[in-house]
Formats: C-alpha cells, sequence, structure tokens
C-alpha cells in the first residue's frame, strides 16, 4: 500500500462521446471532482457510490451519466453537459486515499442525531454527500457552522462536531435524513499533505495565504460567515 496519500489533477476537452475514458493518473481512485469551465456544476464520486452514479453538487440526486465509474488508471464519464459538453474544458482533481489520511464511508440517516465512528484519526475536514436530492455538506476545524459548497450562511444541524474518531451530524435532511444513504470522505491534517487553516478577510486584491507546507494540488476556501450567503 502507498504510504501517503495520493493526489493528481488534470483537464480534458468534451467530446460529448458517452463513455470516454479519462486515463493516466497511475493509480484507481477513491474521489474524482469534475468542474466544467462553464455555467455547470461540479460532480463528486466517490468509491463507496454504486453503479454508475455520482453526485452533482446541488440539490440533486445521485444522477447517471455524470462520472460513470472509477477505473484503475482513472475514469469513465457520459456525455452529459456537467461532465463532458463538446468544446468545454472540464477540470479534475483526483484521490486515493489512505490509512490515517483520508478516509471514506458510508451510513444510513436515522432523523435524529447520530455520530459516525471508526474513521481511525481525529478529522479536520468532513464532507458528507447525500444519495438524495439534498446539497452536500462540508466543515472544516474552527467552523461554527457546516456549509454547502454554494452560497448559504450554514446551519447548525448538519455535521456539529468533529471528533476523536469520526464526525456528528444532527437532524438536517442534507446529513441525516431517515432511511436515507449518505457518502463521507474525511480528512485528518498531516504534514506535507492535508492542511486546514483560516484566515480574516481584508478586502485586498492579490492576498497571498502561506502557512501550508506544501504547493498544493487542490485548495477550498469556504467563508465562515452565518450572515451573508457566500459560495464556496
Amino acid at each position: 500500500s502507498w504510504p501517503t496519500m495520493r493526489v493528481v489533477t488534470g483537464s480534458y476537452l468534451g467530446n460529448g462521446n458517452n463513455n470516454r475514458s479519462i486515463s493516466g493518473l497511475g493509480f484507481q481512485p477513491d474521489l474524482v471532482m469534475v468542474k466544467g469551465n462553464s455555467n455547470q456544476v461540479a460532480v463528486l464520486r466517490t468509491s463507496t457510490m454504486s453503479g454508475t452514479d455520482s453526485k452533482p453538487v446541488t440539490n440533486a440526486a445521485l444522477a447517471t451519466n455524470r462520472i460513470k465509474s472509477l477505473d484503475a488508471d482513472g475514469f469513465t464519464v457520459g456525455n452529459n453537459s456537467q461532465v463532458n459538453g463538446s468544446g468545454t474544458t472540464y477540470y479534475w482533481t483526483a484521490f486515493k486515499s489512505v490509512d490515517a489520511i483520508m478516509k471514506l464511508g458510508t451510513y444510513n440517516g436515522n432523523g435524529s442525531s447520530q455520530s459516525i465512528g471508526g474513521v481511525g484519526f481525529s478529522p479536520e475536514y468532513a464532507v458528507v454527500i447525500a444519495a438524495s436530492a439534498q446539497h452536500p455538506r462540508q466543515r472544516t476545524a474552527g467552523m461554527t457552522r457546516s456549509f454547502r459548497f454554494d452560497a448559504d450562511t450554514g446551519i447548525t444541524d448538519g455535521i456539529t462536531s468533529l471528533d476523536a474518531d469520526g464526525f456528528s451530524v444532527g437532524a438536517n435532511a442534507t446529513v441525516n435524513q431517515s432511511g436515507t444513504a449518505y457518502h463521507y470522505v474525511v480528512w485528518n491534517e498531516t504534514a506535507g499533505q492535508v492542511k486546514t487553516a483560516s484566515y480574516t478577510g481584508d478586502g485586498t486584491s492579490g492576498r497571498t495565504i502561506t502557512g501550508a507546507g506544501f504547493a498544493p494540488y487542490y485548495a477550498i476556501v469556504r467563508a465562515n460567515d452565518t450572515a451573508t450567503g457566500r459560495p464556496g
């Protein structure tokens, strides 16, 4: 097994063809994110999703004909415009999980609250993805709420805490509707591989955020703003 999490990024020009293979990653990914350089939402697929399902990053259920499979050396996309519209450039990031750094799993909602354990570490970043028509949720260490990837002001009954061996969720339908299946990905802060931190906005352009300790392949910024809805 690999001693470190593996991450690669790339791009391709959409051609509108179904069952298109994106290869050359050098491993079979556990998480792939695709975002077109167009007015389309991003799409996620994890290794815990079955069939040809993947998740548009909006209030849509798992859907077919997007990221159709995670393969030995890459992934396969359909011809939906979210992942392969002719003439659109698509950017992707692929992750290979490893124990103690990145963990994927599933759970079923119970409609009240529950703790999801057995992760093997205390995560600094968690993403929960409903199989139903609900927005994905994310929370990083230090956040006071969990947030969508698009503009919102967060909720207090979503991902309620990041725990010693996993995370806890409240009753909100985005993370814990009774009878609904949920997929999750959690990351552990690890020197040279994963870093979470915060900064206070100052309104200046071209500001550099340093201190990660490495040159990142993937970065996400989400305002911990409970008054004004700001997208990630």
